[in-house]
């Protein structure tokens, strides 16, 4: 686990600029809660907030705000990591179409209504580009 002052604007970013963590941490991973989570953990610390991730000590008995669509990670932090990490795999780009201006067969007028039938609405590949690239 790697925790920045700054948070880094995409996971690959991250793992680029993990020399600057302000801590690695070595974790192992003892659970996924799916669903909404758990109601009541054991848990010394949280991040609660996707959007804007804070590490937080928490209130004992931890009871966490739960949500429909919430994931839990537990994990159990064993040491500081000491050397640089290294990964076995590379960080290559993503890619995502680039689509012709104009979308073909739509069965919607210009207000949005359904002319007859529906109909499956496609687009012109033109090419690809790097989800990297700033818009």
């Amino acid at each position: 686990m790697f925790i920045f002052d700054k948070l880094p604007p995409s996971p690959e970013q991250a793992l680029i600029e993990k020399g600057g963590a302000a801590f690695s941490l070595w974790c192992k991973v003892l659970g996924l809660e799916m669903q909404g989570g758990g109601l009541e953990l054991a848990a010394d610390w949280e991040i609660s907030n996707r959007r804007n991730p804070i590490l937080r000590q928490t209130q004992k008995p931890f009871r966490p705000t739960r949500s429909k669509d919430m994931q839990q990670v537990r994990v159990e932090v064993r040491r500081e990591v000491r050397d640089d990490f290294k990964y076995l795999f590379d960080l290559k780009p993503t890619w995502r179409p680039v689509f012709e201006g104009e979308s073909l067969a739509s069965s919607h007028n210009d207000e949005g209504v359904q002319n007859g039938p529906a109909k499956e609405q496609w687009s012109l590949v033109r090419g690809l580009e790097s989800s990297d690239k700033k818009d």
